[in-house]
């Protein structure tokens, strides 16, 4: 298959996962898949509390080293800072942060990055508030090598298209709250309550509404 093929599967996964979040897995996996790495992630930093959420993610990094990485080498981590700066939709590794064998000598290589094979991370910014940044991002093995021009490249292909997904999805899922949270307060009345159409179906009836036609 080649690339404009590939982009096209990677798209429409990442598309259909806003719409069905049990897709993102899928979609994760195929997108690191086209811009070349080990294990891939979503993900969103808090400043403030200086927080990891971890939204989707391959099973590539293993839950101990999240586990790890969550309780203490985020804080060592070298791009740490510089995912809290880094633009919308525009690539960074952590190469482009700290030198090659500036990297190697720090001790979040050593005892965390190295021991799973990992020699850099690329990543794009989907979001920013005020206090964090949620990003999608591509773990480089030692097969892979460090981020070049070419992985860069197909990550910004992709990049509006995971964080236009992202967006739906978040919507999507705020609107599902909304209608759950107005459906719980319709429930709760003791009266009898139906939704019709205007040619008289009913499309809703509270806990009482069902009762009351039992």
């Amino acid at each position: 298959m080649d690339e404009t093929a590939r982009l096209s599967t990677v798209i429409g996964n990442i598309y259909d996962a806003a719409l069905d979040p049990a897709v993102w897995n899928t979609a994760i996996c195929e997108a690191r898949d086209f811009v070349g790495g080990s294990a891939a992630s979503i993900f969103a930093k808090d400043v403030a509390q200086t927080t990891l959420t971890v939204y989707h993610h391959d099973g590539g990094i293993g839950p101990d080293f999240v586990r790890s990485y969550l309780e203490g080498y985020m804080a060592l981590d070298p791009a740490n800072t510089a995912h809290f700066f880094s633009s919308l939709e525009t690539p960074m590794s952590t190469i482009d942060v700290i030198d090659f064998d500036e990297f190697h000598e720090t001790r979040f290589y050593k005892e965390w990055a190295a021991p799973q094979g990992l020699v850099d991370f690329i990543t794009i910014a989907l979001e920013k508030t005020p206090t964090g940044a949620a990003h999608f991002g591509v773990f480089r093995g030692v097969r892979d090598g460090i981020a070049d021009e070419g992985a860069k490249r197909r990550m910004t292909l992709i990049a509006p298209h995971v964080r236009r997904a992202v967006l739906i999805g978040n919507a999507i899922e705020m609107k599902a709250s909304e209608i759950a949270s107005f459906a719980d307060t319709l429930d709760g009345l003791s009266a009898a309550m139906y939704l019709v159409q205007a040619n008289g179906r009913i499309v809703h009836a509270n806990a009482a509404g069902h009762m009351l036609l039992a």
